[in-house]
Parts: structure tokens; sequence; C-alpha cells
């Protein structure tokens, strides 16, 4: 049938015990023959749109899909036609797996995959983002640019702040990421990103090792009891009675240890 728009969404509120708000989003069944989609482990796939990449990215994204369909869970990415995000797609399809997609209205009618099973269209980023990320028990991220980092991002910053516990993997197809991996180790060990999240996200060099991952996964979550410091010392409080805080990260252990004690 034909995909209707939805109304733009402002970026939503994420609390605590809180599910991402999706109501800016419409989900449609897109015609073909695709498998019946069941209640399963879901993995929400960021990856590149673009094609201009090298043959082994493809290569790995492809394999990285089938490989989801052979686990027996279900793939969900942006439903581009094009780059990984395409080839994640095929892979999934031809393994005989469930590929579902949320996808921006204005790539409907121009760069939308025909193999999808369902499609839920979104108006704008921040709905689209909120899709992708609502309906997932783990997170891959293969290469891409801007908006796979941005999505990948978002959901750090998130797991730091303790609103999720969602493996989140980086296949590092041609050591990609590697750059990336140096970057968060150093932005750790200089006090930026708390030093637990050292064990929410992992790089892998294949889908292969990605997929052993995440089976093998069990989060641990940040811990509530004690506070992250900084290589400069301790931020004094301005409240004789308010634990000291050093970043917004401790401010969230601090607030849940809080709330736990009041429950």
């Amino acid at each position: 049938g034909e995909l209707v728009g939805v109304e733009s969404m402002a970026p939503p509120h994420i609390g605590k015990e809180e599910k991402p708000d999706t109501s800016g989003l419409q989900e449609v069944q897109v015609d073909g023959d695709g498998p019946e989609q069941k209640k399963t482990f879901t993995v929400t796939v960021y990856a590149a749109s673009s094609s201009h990449v090298h043959k082994e990215h493809f290569d790995a994204a492809y394999d990285l899909g089938k490989r989801i369909a052979e686990s027996g869970w279900r793939q969900v990415n942006g439903g581009g036609l094009t780059g990984l995000m395409g080839a994640a797609t095929d892979g999934g399809i031809d393994a005989g797996g469930v590929v579902d997609a949320v996808i921006l209205e204005m790539f409907v009618n121009t760069n939308m995959s025909s193999k999808l099973n369902d499609v839920s269209v979104a108006a704008d980023m921040p709905a689209r983002k909120q899709g992708l990320f609502a309906v997932a028990d783990a997170i891959v991220s293969l290469p891409g640019g801007l908006g796979t980092l941005e999505e990948v991002f978002e959901a750090l910053s998130w797991r730091q702040l303790g609103l999720h516990q969602k493996p989140i993997v980086f296949v590092n197809t041609l050591e990609f990421y590697s750059p990336l991996r140096d970057f968060l180790d150093s932005s750790i060990r200089a006090g930026f990103i708390s030093d637990e999240m050292r064990s929410c996200f992992t790089f892998c060099d294949t889908p292969a090792e990605a997929i052993h991952f995440l089976l093998h996964h069990k989060a641990e979550p940040i811990s509530k009891s004690s506070l992250h410091k900084i290589q400069s010392g301790d931020v004094a409080s301005s409240s004789a009675d308010r634990p000291a805080v050093s970043s917004d990260w401790t401010a969230a252990s601090v607030a849940a240890a809080v709330a736990a004690e009041a429950d």
C-alpha cells in the first residue's frame, strides 16, 4: 500500500525505566514474500549508505546480515538500498531471515530496499533514531560516516548515563574503526569518559566475532554506588549533605542511588 508520511516528532526524553517514544513512526507492511515477523532477539545495524567504499566492506556487511539471520535473530536497519545497509539487508534476506527498517520519509521513493519485511517511516532523524534504538536488544555498527557515528555515539552516551544496557559492537573491517578505538581509549584515560564504559562496547574484526560476542555477552550495569573521578581530582560539593559529583554520569549515578534508596 501507499506509504503515508508522519508528523514531525521532537527529540524525546528518556528517563529511568522509560522506553523511548516511537509515536513519530508509522509502521507499514511492504508488499512481498518476506518472512513473518516474530518476537525475537533484535539486532539494530548502523551502517553506511555510501557505495563508494572498498568491496571488503560490502562483503563484511553481507556476512553480518547472513549471520544475524542464521542465529535466528531479527535485523533492523535504516532501510537503504545502497551501501552497507543494503548489503546487510541482502545478507539477511538471502539467509532466510527477517529484516525490518526505520527509514526517513524522504528516502522512501528514492533509496529504499524492496526486500524489507516491515518498514516504519519517520519524518525526521530524531524519530528515525528513536525507532532504531527502541527495538534493539543489541547494536552493531558497521563502518559508516556522519549518520552512523551520530547514531552509535548517541547509544554510547545513553549507556554511560545508565539509560540502557544494550551491548554495542563495532565491526572493525579493514581496521576502519581503529582510530576511533584509540580515541575512546585515550578519552577514558584522560577522564572524559567513564572508565566503566570499557565493558559496555567492543570492537570485533569480523562479523563472526561480533555474533560470538553477542551470544556470550552479559550486561554489567554502570555502578550506582561508586563515584567516578577525573584525573584532576574530586569536584567539591556545593552542599555538605550532597555527594560530590564530577560529571553528568556521576550525577546520574547519584540520582539512581538516591532513587533506589527511596524505593
